[in-house]
């Protein structure tokens, strides 16, 4: 088993099920769909007998907990979102610390992964873009420079 972590960007191969499904066997895919339906009838017919209670009774507390859980997501992406220049504003407890002081973005994900959490990796490609474009960057710099190499 190998020890790296799995991106996002890893995950691109599940848009073609074909090839997906060309690593497994015929009766394997069988299994799974029956140990699926079976685990369905399953839990449908005990869950009045499992889950006869709310985890939190009252209406107002469900609220409460899931606005905090939904603010909690929000603050930590206002945070990744408002960086400048790859910097994530100081005084942030750990976040700013973790992303100012060694620049290591030239490694690639799986070095940030090894290096930072994985979590934070996330976050930091839902905010981030894939490319960091160099000062002075759009379509007639570009056109000017293929008109020059194309000799």
């Amino acid at each position: 088993m190998r020890s790296e972590p799995i991106l996002p960007s890893d995950l691109a191969w599940l848009l073609s099920p074909k090839v997906l499904l060309s690593f497994v066997s015929p009766n394997n895919i069988k299994y799974l769909v029956i140990l699926l339906l079976v685990g369905s009838v399953l839990y449908i017919g005990l869950r009045k007998f499992l889950f006869k209670q709310n985890i939190f009774s009252s209406k107002r507390y469900q609220i409460t907990s899931l606005t905090m859980i939904i603010l909690a997501c929000l603050f930590v992406h206002l945070i990744f979102s408002n960086k400048k220049d790859n910097k994530i504003v100081n005084g942030i407890p750990i976040l700013s610390k973790i992303n100012n002081n060694q620049d290591i973005t030239w490694m690639g994900n799986t070095t940030h992964a090894h290096f930072k959490s994985l979590s934070f990796v996330w976050l930091n490609q839902l905010t981030t873009q894939n490319m960091q474009y160099p000062k002075g960057y759009n379509q007639e710099k570009i056109k000017s420079i293929e008109k020059n190499t194309n000799l």
